[in-house]
């Protein structure tokens, strides 16, 4: 507890005990911040600047790309406290910060592959609906609401906390802080219940909730891909249907790694550098990867992707021979 001047605050471990290997870590941050920018920033600027590409399908790939530039935000943070090998603990008002920006790339996120996975059903087992029903200005509506609903939600976990003291020196085992860590710093365990509550119950419907919409779309679209009564725009639709898996695999993977890691107990101190070398790598992976991966492999599995990256290449090259 806080006496005279002593240290309060949190104490990233990530961040201690991967210092070493900054020299491998930071280049690496470096190349997938590059890449993650360039190539989400080509997809939305290719499907905003032709009017062809402007369909509910593509608008939805285009805010993904938003998003993962939100979740590339983190990078440069985790390359300059690697660069700094700075120890010292963290504000609580830093971990607030923190923790409401991963909760608002984790929100939209997961509002993203979960919309993606219903629009596919859609699309492939209701096609005339989905013509009917879905457009550019309900998705846009639809963005709208998912974006507002990210920036107000993680308001209610931090309010409980503004204006409230530090009592404790703690620990997170993250690169970043945690919840619980935050919850732990806090002098009156009484601000913090709420906070704590509302958390794991945020938690259990963002990613359950999730997963559960993905899979029954899923199981929909593996029953009707069975039948003989697919229309040819259904078949098509389809063959979109891989590009988004792979999207779902990596995303959901990531984000059982980070949880899993979350949730872990260690008793023995020997044992915390294994720990928090674990929860630095699902970091990275939940941050870095899927961002990076996702407009890759959306640029070559996409047709229209593909035409336009070659159009835009081309011209590029041929104004370099002239």
């Amino acid at each position: 507890k806080k006496e005279g001047n002593e240290t309060v605050g949190v104490i990233i471990l990530g961040l201690i005990y991967s210092v070493n290997m900054g020299h491998l870590i930071i280049p690496a941050l470096v190349l997938i911040l590059v890449v993650g920018i360039l190539a989400n920033g080509f997809i939305i600027g290719i499907i905003y600047t032709n009017s062809s590409l402007k369909n509910p399908k593509n608008i939805l790939i285009s805010h993904l790309c938003l998003i993962d530039l939100v979740g590339l935000a983190f990078s440069p943070y985790f390359i300059t406290r690697l660069a700094m090998g700075s120890t010292a603990p963290i504000s609580l008002e830093s971990c607030l910060v923190q923790y409401y920006f991963l909760n608002l790339y984790s929100c939209v996120a997961v509002f993203m592959v979960s919309f993606m996975a219903i629009d596919r059903f859609l699309v492939i087992c209701y096609p005339f609906l989905y013509e009917l029903k879905v457009s550019n200005e309900n998705i846009h509506k639809f963005m709208f609401l998912c974006w507002s609903l990210a920036i107000i939600y993680p308001t209610l976990y931090i309010f409980p906390f503004i204006g409230s003291k530090v009592c404790y020196l703690v620990t997170s085992y993250s690169f970043l802080c945690t919840g619980s860590s935050i919850e732990s710093s806090a002098c009156n365990p009484d601000t913090i219940l709420f906070s704590k509550y509302y958390r794991i119950v945020m938690i259990a419907l963002h990613f359950i909730g999730s997963l559960l919409i993905v899979t029954c779309s899923y199981i929909k679209i593996l029953q009707e891909s069975r039948s003989a009564r697919l229309s040819e725009s259904s078949r098509k639709a389809l063959n979109t249907v891989v590009t988004h898996g792979i999207i779902l695999l990596v995303f959901f993977g990531n984000s059982c790694f980070m949880f899993i890691t979350g949730s872990l107990q260690i008793r023995d101190p020997s044992e915390e550098s294994v720990l928090a070398i674990l929860r630095l790598t699902a970091d990275v992976l939940y941050l870095n990867v899927p961002p990076a991966i996702n407009p890759i492999i959306y640029g070559l599995r996409n047709e229209d992707m593909r035409r336009e990256f070659t159009k835009f290449f081309w011209r590029k090259k041929t104004n370099l021979v002239k």
